[in-house]
C-alpha cells in the first residue's frame, strides 16, 4: 500500500460496494491547487472545486510536445467540461469559514473528512449513518459540519515565521489519532472528537516543515525541519531515533512506502531521496532535471506519492511531472508545460493508477491518462461557481474505488464537490478498440472466427468448477478480438491463436485467485495450450498424466499450490517447455528421469516440492538450462558432478536439503554463474577450489557447507559480487586482501569459522553495507572507517581490540564467549526477559520483559541498557519486497494464552539470530522460548501454504531440529512456549536461532523464511554446585592429587581426540562444558 502527503492508504478498498469520491479543494493564500481521493461507499464519480481556466491552454498539453514516453495507447477524445449543467455539484456545509482550507483528508474508514485551515484550524464534516452507506449520489449527500462539545475551536500552534511549514497532518491506520503541524508544535489529537491529546515538544529553531507517519507502526514520525535534516522520532519513548541528513536546504515533502519499506523525502534543493525504514540508511537519491531553461533552478517538488502497486513514483512540480520507477527512482516518463501554460500546483493519481489528477494555478483541473501522459478531460471553474482568477484549486490525494470524483476549497473557504453526470459516469470519452496493429475500429467490426466448440465447452465447464463467472463471464466468444481478459496483464485471462480458420485457446492464466479443487480433466481438452499459469492457488490432488497431451507447451506454472503425489513422468513429454515450475507442493517421491528430454528447457523451479531422493542422471541432457531452483528437498546424494556440465546455469540455489559434499570442481565450468546458493551440506568438507572463472557472479552464498581450507585471493577479482556469505564453515588462514577491492560488494559474511590475524584495512568498500566476522579468532583493530553511516558490523566472539569500539563494557563481557578467560560478576544476575521485537511489558505474573524494538542492520550487534542482555543478527532477506525487515507485528489477537501483547510482535532472521544472557550467576537455568507464527497464516488461501522451519541452539546444543512454530502451536497467531533447561558456566548465555535452508522461501512473498522469535525468559533453577569451600576444595585436591597427576598425559590425549571428533559443519559454539572455549571454532 502507499501513502501520499496526509499517509493516506491509496489502495482502493476491495470490500467497497461501488466507489467514493477523488476530491480536489481550493487554497487562495499561497495559490496552490491540491488533489485527493477518499473512502467513500456507494457513491458516483465526484469534484470538489473553484477557480477557472482557458481551454485552449490547457489543451496544447495534449500536443505531445515535452511529452517523454515509449509507452503507445489510443487517444482520448478530448472533453471539456465548462458549464454546471455537465456535472453534479455540492457545497459542504460550513457556517464559521474560518479561514481557507489548506487541505482535506478522508478517514479510512470513510465516514469523515477532515480539513486544516492556513489559520491552524480544523473542521471536520461527517456523513449521515443513514444515508452515507446506501448509494445515495455523493452530490445530494450533504455531510454534517462537527464542532468539539465543548465548543472551543481545534487549533496548531503556529510559529511566528512559518513561512517555510505546509500545514499537514496525518492519521494513524486506525483512524484513532490525528497528528497536525502547522508550522509550531506537532499536535495530537482524538479523530473523531477533536480532543486534544498533547504536543511533541520541537525547539523554536528550526521550524519543523512536514511530517509522516509510518503506517505500520503508528508509533514513528517522520518531520522534517527548515534546516535539511530530518528527524525519526519514536513516540512510545519520546526520543529520536535517527536523524537523516542529505539534503541541502529545507524538507518540502515526505511519504512512506509500507510495501518498500522506505521513506521518501524531497527538499528544495530540488532533490529527492530514498530512505530505508530498517536501518534508516539512504538507498538513492537524484536531483529533479529542468526541461525548460527559465524553469527556476532548482525545481522544488511541491508533491510526490506511490502509484497503487509502489512500482512507480509521482513527482510534481510546477512547470512539469515525472514518473520514476520506485525505489530506485530511475525515470520513467515526463510531461512538459509550455510557457503559456499556467504553472501546475499538485498532481495525483486516480485510486485504480489509471489516470492523474492536475490542478493549475487558475483553478482548473486535467484529467490524464497515466500510462502516456496524455490529456482526456478538461474541467473549467466555470463549471461548478462564476469565474473568478482568485479561486485556486487544491487537489488532495484520498482513497475509493470510483477513480472519477473530486473536492475544492474557495476564497471564501467553502469546499465544492463535483461529479459526472450519470449519463458519462466518468471524466473524458475512452478511446475506440484498436484492431491489432494500432488503428482505432469502428465498433460495428465484423465477426471474426469462432473459437474451437470443444475447447470453449471445456472453459465454460473449467469457470464453473472453479467458480469463476464473477471474474471471467464468457457471454461472448473467448477469443474475441480485444476482450477485456485476452490482455497481458489481466486475470483471469485466456489469449488465443487465429491465424488459422479456427481460433484456439493457447494461454490460460489463473494466478493468485485461490481456486481449489483438482486438475480437472477438461483442462486437456486444450491441446493447443502453449502458456498455462495455474500458481499460487491452493488446487490439490496428484497432477493427472494427461498433462502430457499439451505437447505445445513452453510454459507451464503450478508452483504455490496443495498438489500431492508423484510427479508424473508424462512431464517429460513436453519437449518444447522453456520454463516449468512445481515448486512449493506436497509431491513425493524422486525427480522422474524423463524430465531430461525437456532439453529446452531455460528455467526449472522445483523448490520446497517435497521431491526426494537422488538427482537423476539424466538432468545433464538439460543443457539450454539456466536457473534452477532446488533447495528444500529431501534430495540424498553426492552434489551432483553433472551439474558442472550445465554450462548456461546463471542461477542456482541448491540450500536445505540431504545433499552430501563436496562441492565438485566442475563447478569451475560454470563461468555464468550470476547467483549461486548451495548450503548445508554433510558429508565430505568442500573447498573453494572451483571458483575461478565465475566473475559474473552478484551473489555467492556458500553457507555451512563444510568450506574448509584458506580463502583464495583471487575472489578479490569477482567485481560485481554485491553478497557474499561464507559463513558457518571451517575457513582458516587470514581476510585475504584482495577484499579491499570490492567496489560493488554490499553484504559480507564470514562469520563462525577458524578465521585469524587482522582485519584487511581498507576492507569496508564503498558500498558495504554489512559485515559479520563473528565467531573467529581474528585479533586487532577494526577499520578506521568502521562507523560510517549506513555501515552494521557485528564482531561478537572474536578477540578484535576493544578500545576501537564504542561500548567496550559490553565488548568485555561479551568476550566471555570465547572462553579463553574465565569470567565473573560482582553483582551476577540471576535471569533476564526480552519482549523480542517490541516495547517494554509485564507479563499476568509480574515478569518484566525488556524492550527490544532498536533497529538491527543486516550485520548488528545490539547490548541492553543495563547490560543484562544483547542480540545480534545477520544475514538479509535477498529479493524482499520489503526490504530489510527485522521486526514483524500483528494487529490480530494471539489464542492459547491470558498474554496476547506478548506475542504481536517477533525479531525474525534470514540467517541467524542470537541472544545473550549477560553477567548472569553460574548455575542450572529455565530457558522459555515464546513464539507465534504471526507472518504466515493458515487461511484457506495460496498464502495460508508457507512452512518456516528453523533450528535453535541454548549453549551450543541443539534443541529444535526444524522447528515449525505453526504445526506445532495447532495454526498461526496462537501461543506457544518451549522450556530448556541449561547451564551457565562463565557467566554467559547463548540462545541461537539458526535458519538452515529449510522452508518455503517466497509465501505470502518473497523472502518470507528464517528463525522467529516473540519474546525469552530465562531464570535460574540452582546455583553452581561447583562453588564448595575453599577447604573442600584443598581436601579433595589432596585426596586426588595423585591420581590426577598420574592420568595427566591420558586426559590430554583423549581431550585432542574428544576435540576432533566434536567438529562440526555448522559451527555452533559450545558454551555450558568445563572448558567454555572447547568447540568454539570449529
Amino acid at each position: 500500500m502507499r501513502n501520499d502527503l496526509h499517509m493516506r492508504n491509496d489502495y482502493c478498498p476491495y470490500f467497497m460496494p461501488n466507489g467514493s469520491m477523488e476530491t480536489i479543494l481550493m487554497d487562495n493564500v499561497h495559490r496552490q491547487p491540491y488533489i485527493s481521493v477518499a473512502p467513500f461507499f456507494d457513491l458516483k464519480s465526484s469534484i470538489h472545486s473553484a477557480g477557472a481556466r482557458d481551454f485552449a491552454s490547457l489543451a496544447n498539453l495534449n500536443c505531445g510536445v515535452g511529452i517523454e514516453s515509449t509507452e503507445r495507447s489510443a487517444i482520448w477524445e478530448l472533453t471539456e467540461i465548462k458549464e454546471p449543467s455537465e456535472c453534479h455539484t455540492l457545497v459542504l456545509p460550513d457556517k464559521s469559514l474560518a479561514g481557507r482550507v489548506a487541505g482535506l483528508i478522508y478517514s479510512h474508514s470513510g465516514d469523515l473528512i477532515l480539513g486544516l485551515t492556513h489559520n491552524a484550524t480544523h473542521k471536520l464534516w461527517r456523513w449521515p449513518s443513514d444515508q452515507h452507506w446506501t448509494g445515495k449520489e455523493n452530490a445530494t449527500v450533504l455531510p454534517q459540519i462537527f464542532q468539539p462539545s465543548s465548543g472551543i475551536v481545534t487549533t496548531n500552534e503556529i510559529n511566528a515565521h512559518p513561512k517555510n511549514a505546509l500545514p499537514c497532518f496525518a492519521l494513524t491506520k486506525t483512524d484513532s489519532y490525528l497528528f497536525s503541524l502547522s508550522g509550531g508544535e506537532i499536535s495530537q489529537f482524538i479523530l473523531k472528537t477533536l480532543e486534544a491529546m498533547g504536543t511533541i515538544m520541537l525547539p523554536p529553531s528550526p521550524i519543523a516543515t512536514y511530517l509522516a507517519i509510518l503506517p505500520r507502526n503508528n508509533d514513528i514520525l517522520a518531520i522534517g525541519f527548515e534546516d535539511c535534516s530530518i528527524k525519526i522520532y519514536y513516540l512510545r519513548t519520546n526520543k529520536v531515533k535517527a536523524r537523516l541528513e542529505g539534503h541541502q536546504k529545507r524538507i518540502t515533502f515526505l511519504a512512506f512506502s509500507e510495501k518498500l519499506n522506505v521513506l521518501v523525502s524531497s527538499g528544495a534543493d530540488g532533490q529527492i531521496c530514498v530512505w530505508s525504514t530498517n536501518g534508516w540508511e539512504r538507498q538513492a537519491n537524484i536531483f529533479v532535471q529542468t526541461a525548460i531553461q527559465q524553469f527556476p533552478d532548482p525545481p522544488i517538488v511541491n508533491h510526490f506519492e506511490f502509484h497503487k502497486d509502489q512500482t512507480q513514483l509521482l513527482a510534481v512540480h510546477e512547470r512539469q511531472i515525472d514518473i520514476y520507477a520506485a525505489p530506485k527512482l530511475e525515470h520513467l516518463k515526463k510531461l512538459v508545460l509550455q510557457e503559456s501554460n499556467h504553472p501546475i500546483t499538485h498532481a495525483t493519481y486516480s485510486c485504480d493508477g489509471q489516470s492523474i489528477y492536475a490542478s493549475f494555478k487558475d483553478g482548473s483541473v486535467g484529467v490524464y491518462v497515466s500510462s502516456t501522459l496524455g490529456l482526456r478531460c478538461l474541467i473549467n471553474l466555470a463549471a461548478y461557481t462564476q469565474p473568478d482568477p482568485r479561486f485556486i484549486l487544491l487537489l488532495l490525494r484520498l482513497i475509493h474505488l470510483n477513480p472519477t470524483n473530486l473536492p475544492w476549497d474557495s476564497l471564501s473557504g467553502r469546499v465544492h464537490v463535483l461529479e459526472p453526470l450519470e449519463s458519462v459516469g466518468e471524466w473524458g470519452i475512452p478511446p475506440p478498440p484498436e484492431d491489432g496493429n494500432g488503428h482505432s475500429m469502428p465498433l460495428n467490426v465484423a465477426a471474426q472466427q469462432a473459437t474451437d466448440p470443444a475447447e470453449v465447452a471445456a472453459l465454460n465447464k473449467m469457470i464453473d468448477y472453479w467458480n469463476l463467472k464473477g471474474s471471467l463471464n464468457l457471454t461472448i466468444d473467448p477469443c474475441t478480438q480485444n476482450a477485456t481478459w485476452a490482455s497481458e496483464n489481466a486475470n483471469p485471462r485466456v489469449a488465443c491463436d487465429c491465424t488459422g480458420n479456427t481460433c484456439h485457446i493457447t494461454h490460460l492464466k489463473i494466478y493468485a485467485l485461490d481456486i481449489s479443487g483438482e486438475l480437472p480433466g477438461d483442462l486437456f481438452m486444450l491441446k493447443e495450450l502453449m502458456d498455462l499459469n495455474l500458481g499460487q492457488n491452493v488446487l490439490s490432488g496428484p497432477i493427472p498424466a494427461e498433462i502430457g497431451q499439451l505437447s505445445k507447451m513452453q510454459y507451464l506454472s503450478l508452483g504455490i499450490n496443495n498438489l500431492t503425489g508423484p510427479v508424473p513422468p508424462e512431464l517429460g513429454n513436453l519437449t518444447k517447455l522453456l520454463s516449468l515450475s512445481f515448486s512449493s507442493n506436497n509431491f513425493f517421491g524422486p525427480l522422474p528421469k524423463d524430465l531430461g528430454n525437456l532439453t529446452s528447457l531455460q528455467q526449472l523451479y522445483i523448490d520446497s516440492s517435497g521431491v526426494s531422493g537422488l538427482i537423476p542422471q539424466e538432468l545433464a541432457n538439460l543443457k539450454s538450462l539456466q536457473t534452477l531452483w532446488a533447495s528444500d528437498n529431501l534430495f540424498t546424494g553426492k552434489v551432483p558432478e553433472f551439474f558442472g556440465t550445465l554450462t548456461e546455469l546463471k542461477n542456482l540455489r541448491l540450500e536445505g536439503t540431504l545433499l552430501q559434499g563436496p562441492i565438485p570442481n566442475s563447478f569451475g565450468a560454470l563461468t555464468k554463474l550470476e547467483d549461486l546458493r548451495i548450503g548445508d551440506l554433510g558429508g565430505e568438507d568442500s573447498s573453494l577450489d572451483f571458483l575461478e572463472n565465475q566473475t559474473l557472479l552478484s551473489i555467492l552464498v556458500l553457507r555451512n557447507c563444510r568450506l574448509s581450507g584458506q580463502i583464495p585471493e583471487r575472489l578479490g577479482i569477482f567485481s560485481k559480487l554485491q553478497q557474499l556469505d561464507l559463513s558457518f564453515n571451517k575457513l582458516t588462514g587470514q581476510i585475504p586482501t584482495s577484499f579491499q577491492n570490492f567496489d560493488s560488494l554490499e553484504y559480507l559474511y564470514l562469520g563462525s569459522n577458524n578465521l585469524s590475524g587482522a582485519l584487511p584495512a581498507n576492507i569496508i568498500g564503498p558500498k558495504l553495507i554489512a559485515l559479520d566476522v563473528s565467531f573467529n579468532p581474528l585479533s586487532g583493530n577494526l577499520p578506521i572507517d568502521f562507523a560510517k553511516a549506513g555501515l552494521t558490523v557485528n564482531d561478537v566472539g572474536t578477540s578484535i581490540n576493544a578500545n576501537s569500539l564504542q561500548d567496550k563494557k559490553a565488548f568485555g563481557m561479551l568476550h566471555c564467549l570465547q572462553g579463553s578467560t574465565r569470567c565473573s560478576n560482582k553483582v551476577p544476575d540471576t535471569s533476564f526477559s526480552i519482549k523480542c521485537g517490541g516495547t517494554t511489558q509485564t507479563s499476568a505474573s509480574g515478569i518484566i520483559f525488556d524492550d527490544d524494538t532498536e533497529i538491527l542492520g543486516a550485520a548488528s550487534l545490539y547490548t541492553s541498557s543495563d547490560y543484562q542482555w544483547a542480540v545480534s543478527n545477520a544475514g538479509n532477506f535477498i529479493s524482499n519486497p520489503n526490504g530489510p525487515q527485522y521486526i514483524v507485528q500483528t494487529d490480530s489477537q494471539i489464542t492459547e494464552t491470558l498474554e496476547s501483547e506478548l506475542y504481536k510482535t517477533a525479531r525474525i532472521s534470514p540467517s541467524s539470530l542470537r541472544y545473550y544472557g549477560l553477567g548472569l550467576k553460574n548455575g542450572k537455568y529455565s530457558v522459555e522460548l515464546h513464539f507465534a507464527e504471526i507472518a504466515m497464516d493458515d487461511s484457506h488461501s495460496w498464502k495460508g501454504l508457507g512452512r518456516r522451519l528453523f533450528d535453535v541452539y541454548i549453549q551450543g546444543e541443539r534443541v529444535l531440529q526444524d522447528f515449525n512454530i505453526r504445526n506445532e502451536a495447532g495454526g498461526s497467531k496462537r501461543a506457544l512456549v518451549k522450556t530448556f533447561e541449561a547451564n551457565v558456566t562463565n557467566t554467559i548465555m547463548d540462545v541461537h536461532f539458526f535458519w538452515a535452508g529449510k522452508g518455503t522461501c517466497c509465501i505470502p512473498f518473497q523472502g518470507t523464511y528464517g528463525p522467529l522469535v516473540s519474546a525469552i525468559h530465562v531464570s535460574q533453577v540452582s546455583a553452581d554446585t561447583g562453588s564448595s569451600s575453599k577447604s573442600d576444595k584443598k581436601r579433595v585436591g589432596r585426596l586426588v592429587g595423585i591420581a590426577v597427576g598420574c592420568v595427566a598425559g591420558l586426559v590430554i590425549i583423549s581431550s585432542m581426540f574428544y576435540l576432533w571428533w566434536k567438529k562440526e559443519a555448522s559451527g555452533h559454539m559450545q558454551i555450558h562444558t568445563e572448558s567454555p572455549k572447547k568447540g568454539l571454532f570449529q
